[in-house]
């Protein structure tokens, strides 16, 4: 059993390549995966069914249709694993594609120790760095926590790492640090969310937010607008509050493609404590506790109540600059798979060069929310050692002996602390 220590990974240098960046707080550190080559067998999903195949497939993927038909033609794309013979195929719940194609990994900032909170035959408890996601996506196929620990972790500490896999417990967001759990077993994944859904799990956040909070340092406050999901390709979450809101969703975020109805926004509530008001910066840190599970829910609240989370992305979202960008990806993988072909060691190099070493990359600010708590079963996981960046500019001694003594912190501990007479700020 592991309690609080930080452990070293040995790094696997068959998957990836560091490369050292310059910003204006000096050199940082970049993971970046070894491009890769990767076959994909995809059944058609519901939103392409009827579809033609060209218009499905390319709207779906964001794929220029003279992209598509060079796909097709030079067979690194086929539908039900034959040559595509006609692109205006109508797509039937039967069908499947099959996509080859050289991965190119986002980069991720370089850790190569963590933080193990906790670790039983049931339990991975770890600090998860700032700017790495916690599973796989399209993006972070290798670049993920799941697969570094399996690469990097699980030879050196075989009685860390179960022979099955990891679950993760509980959402955390690539650019989000703090407690993660992970289970061992199936089952206790399936436990963790019987217990979530009964509100049997607590959890807390610091937040480091724009602007002096108006409460004061003893005063819990509470927010229970409803959320809606206004940009889901995006993961954009809103507060639908007032008519004020609703017109600033429909400036910011309807696009004509699908009305917006309201009724889909859902129940939310989150405690708030102030812990720390910042005078010189105009910040005010936050402990903070969602009672309700929505996704992004913190965030949300807390641009709702004008007090947005530093680091936060900002709300100029430019669409076609995105489209552009995906689009020339798409362009760059067929001119390299038809002048090298599927598998050639000649395009990875290619790809190193140009992907890797011929781009500058740049850190993502670092984001002000941090996962400082758990409670699970009769336990409960609080980060002892692992800080986020943004900490560094304050005294986390002083941090943490007014979250020690805060009334929300006990409620972690004491669940009949519900705080249920408060109302909505």
């Amino acid at each position: 059993m592991l309690q609080n220590v930080f452990l070293k990974g040995k790094f696997c240098a068959l998957e990836f390549i560091c490369t050292t960046e310059s910003t204006n707080h000096g050199t940082i550190m970049m993971r970046h995966a070894i491009p890769f080559f990767r076959k994909f067998d995809t059944r058609t999903k519901s939103r392409l069914l009827g579809k033609p195949f060209i218009e499905g497939f390319c709207a779906e993927y964001v794929m220029p249709q003279d992209v598509f038909v060079g796909f097709c033609e030079n067979e690194f794309l086929k539908l039900n694993r034959q040559k595509v013979t006609d692109m205006y195929h109508v797509m039937k719940r039967d069908d499947t594609f099959q996509t080859d194609e050289i991965r190119t990994d986002k980069p991720i900032t370089y850790f190569d120790s963590l933080e193990i909170i906790h670790e039983d035959d049931d339990l991975l408890v770890v600090s998860k760095p700032e700017n790495v996601p916690v599973h796989a996506t399209s993006r972070y196929l290798k670049n993920n926590l799941i697969h570094i620990l399996k690469k990097e972790y699980s030879r050196y500490h075989p009685s860390m790492l179960p022979e099955e896999d990891l679950y993760p417990l509980h959402r955390l967001d690539r650019r989000t640090s703090g407690v993660l759990l992970l289970g061992k077993k199936k089952s206790v994944a399936g436990e963790f969310s019987h217990m979530l859904r009964n509100h049997q799990v607590g959890k807390q956040y610091l937040a480091l937010v724009n602007g002096i909070c108006n409460y004061d340092t003893h005063q819990v406050f509470k927010v229970n607008f409803p959320i809606m999901a206004v940009d889901p390709l995006h993961g954009v979450h809103r507060c639908v509050h007032s008519e004020e809101s609703k017109e600033f969703i429909r400036a910011h975020y309807n696009d004509g493609d699908k009305p917006l109805d309201w009724n889909n926004a859902k129940h939310a509530e989150t405690l708030f404590q102030v812990l720390h008001k910042d005078y010189t910066n105009n910040r005010t840190i936050l402990l903070c506790q969602p009672i309700t599970g929505r996704t992004h829910q913190i965030r949300a609240h807390l641009h709702a109540i004008g007090h947005g989370i530093v680091g936060e992305h900002s709300e100029n979202y430019n669409k076609e600059e995105w489209i552009e960008m995906a689009h020339q990806s798409w362009r760059w993988k067929l001119d390299k798979l038809i002048k090298h072909g599927f598998g050639s060691k000649a395009l990875i190099q290619e790809a190193i060069e140009e992907k890797i070493h011929g781009v500058t990359y740049q850190k993502p600010p670092s984001l002000g929310l941090f996962s400082v708590r758990y409670r699970y079963r009769n336990d409960i996981f609080e980060c002892a050692i692992y800080r986020p960046e943004w900490m560094q500019d304050y005294s986390y001694s002083d941090i943490y002996y007014n979250m020690r003594h805060s009334e929300l912190y006990k409620m972690v501990a004491d669940p009949s602390l519900n705080f249920s007479s408060l109302e909505n700020d």
